[in-house]
């Protein structure tokens, strides 16, 4: 850590800032094989070479770049949050819909429909009794544990 005698020979905070900036901001020029290079499944860059070494995060716009260079699928960089949870949505709905007409035929709900969906769902009169009976015995079954 650099000390000074006064302040006079400390720098300026906008000459200190500015340095930091620079710092944080200045790149590199590195050279390094591809066999050193890594695309891991976060989207960092792993980098494994004599003169880097380290996991780096990619701009977004670099991305279509990297895939058409390393000959990739631009969707590979897509977000894959929303195919995800289509997938997951449409593997689970066939087992929601039979077990809500159950429920249905069971008299614990009314479902009401729009077309062939399900718009809403109403709890009846047994289905509430139920409801509150299964509250009661967990509560239970929580106060005795």
């Amino acid at each position: 850590m650099l000390t000074y005698r006064s302040l006079e020979e400390a720098p300026r905070l906008t000459e200190f800032l500015g340095e930091i900036r620079q710092r944080e901001t200045g790149s590199g020029r590195y050279e390094v094989h591809a066999r050193e290079l890594r695309l891991r499944p976060t989207g960092e860059l792993s980098v494994n070479s004599d003169s880097i070494n380290g996991k780096f995060p990619l701009a977004e716009p670099a991305l279509p770049d990297l895939a058409r260079a390393a000959q990739i699928p631009d969707l590979y960089f897509e977000s894959c949050q929303q195919r995800l949870f289509d997938r997951r949505y449409h593997r689970a709905q066939s087992a929601i819909s039979k077990a809500l007409n159950r429920l249905e035929a069971r008299g614990l709900v009314r479902l009401i429909r729009h077309a062939q969906y399900v718009k809403k769902l109403e709890l009846t009169e047994n289905g509430r009794a139920m409801a509150e009976e299964l509250n009661h015995d967990m509560a239970y079954e929580r106060s005795n544990d």
